[in-house]
């Protein structure tokens, strides 16, 4: 028979093959790409921006639903998207093929509120938790990154996906059950995180059958976490602090959860920490992260989300430093030499067809077509008589006119006062002068 798969090849290769050679000369075969060749005229920084499912249309065509129709994610025997990973009957020629399943789909209680951008948004995290998305060549990935600007709705795209996988019982075309969601936050989100399930959800059920049950844990987390690892589906939403989550992980018991949400997902972007491990060691495939930045400082930060969000997308850490982060960061060196910018260029290149497999990122701009039109109006008050007299006090204050003969290091202070008297002349700094007068 046929030898084993390596290794590496089990675990998706081209891109790990890329990553693991040794040397680059500048050439352009020195650089297997995992994907299609990029687009002449790309840009040459580091694209993590604009990811789209193949296929969707461009922004200016409008909506693709009807606003108060139900959002299909998935139908049996509807197309693949475009890079969908192999069915198990191709990889597995003697498997049965899945269970037959209805639609999937978020039910207009919550799909008539999603906007244009959204709706695509929702339909690309279905895609890679149903692991229909080929990440390169050979990897199969069930974890994404949300990462749209501020304002743009990642918190209700991931309550409409939840929505619809809870209602739906299953990830089609997988067929093992969906029943139990775990959202990890900062602390301060925890309760935001349930009011926003009441808020689209729970607030607007007609029935029990619609609602979510949602359990926010504050305070005393070890029972609740026990009781949702135990399976007694008390519960079927479990909202919990990253430093609670982490402390009482294994609680979970060893089926975890369906699917893991991190909201504020950069405080997963170091490795080591404790948070990030005990994240990481949850026996959970399918992860959603949502985050503003996915990339702050470095490389190495956004090879910690993806690595999270999918281990292995991106090969061994020393690997990625060898093939990625370094010839990345040489080639934005001040004084480097043109064969260390066309390296940076064309590694710049994969990396971020690869990036956009599982990483998707709108600029707040899109939400300009929903808002009116911004109006600047300038007006101009005159200071009244307390006003002026506080403000003449100050001026004439010696500490003041050694700030302006550059006697005084603490200017902004001396600046700060003539604001706040510009703003009402009866603040805290002036009221003692407003009293006197």
């Amino acid at each position: 028979g046929a030898p084993a798969p390596s290794e590496d090849a089990a675990r998706g290769s081209a891109v790990h093959a890329t990553l693991t050679q040794d040397g680059d000369d500048g050439a352009e075969d020195d650089v297997p790409s995992p994907v299609p060749p990029p687009r002449k005229k790309r840009r040459g920084a580091l694209k993590l921006a604009m990811a789209r499912r193949p296929g969707a249309p461009a922004p200016s065509e409008g909506p693709r639903y009807l606003p108060h129709e139900p959002l299909v994610l998935w139908a049996p025997g509807a197309e693949s998207p475009k890079n969908a990973a192999p069915t198990r009957r191709a990889l597995f020629p003697g498997a049965a093929p899945p269970a037959p399943a209805g639609p999937v789909r978020v039910p207009p209680l919550v799909a008539q509120f999603l906007r244009p951008h959204q709706r695509e948004g929702v339909r690309f995290l279905y895609d890679c938790v149903a692991g229909l998305r080929e990440y390169h060549p050979g990897f199969q990935g069930y974890g994404a990154v949300l990462a749209d600007d501020m304002g743009l709705g990642k918190t209700l795209q991931t309550v409409a996906l939840v929505y619809a996988l809870l209602r739906h019982g299953a990830v089609p075309p997988a067929t093992e059950p969906f029943r139990r969601v775990v959202v990890a936050c900062p602390c301060s989100l925890v309760a935001n995180w349930k009011a926003e399930f009441d808020k689209w959800i729970n607030g607007r059920a007609a029935t029990l059958r619609e609602r979510v049950t949602v359990k926010a844990v504050d305070a005393d987390p070890s029972k609740a976490i026990a009781a949702f690892g135990a399976g007694s589906r008390p519960f079927q939403v479990l909202v919990i602090s990253y430093e609670s989550l982490a402390a009482h992980a294994s609680g979970l018991g060893p089926a975890a959860c369906d699917l893991l949400v991190c909201d504020e997902a950069q405080r997963l972007k170091g490795r080591k920490t404790k948070t990030a491990r005990a994240l990481g060691a949850l026996r959970t495939k399918r992860r959603v992260l949502l985050t503003g930045t996915p990339l702050q400082n470095d490389l190495e930060e956004f090879y910690a989300l993806a690595d999270f969000a999918n281990p292995g997308v991106l090969g061994p850490p020393e690997a990625f430093r060898r093939g990625f982060a370094r010839p990345i960061a040489a080639g934005l060196a001040r004084g480097a030499d043109p064969d260390e910018v066309a390296l940076r260029e064309r590694k710049q290149a994969v990396l971020a067809e690869v990036a956009t497999r599982f990483l998707l990122r709108r600029e707040n701009r899109l939400n300009a077509a929903h808002l009116p039109r911004k109006l600047v109006q300038v007006v101009v008050c005159r200071a009244t008589a307390a006003q002026r007299a506080a403000y003449g006090a100050v001026l004439a204050d010696k500490r003041l006119r050694h700030a302006l003969r550059g006697k005084q290091a603490d200017v902004l202070a001396s600046i700060g006062k003539l604001q706040k008297i510009c703003n009402h002349p009866c603040t805290p700094h002036a009221a003692a002068r407003c009293t006197r007068r």
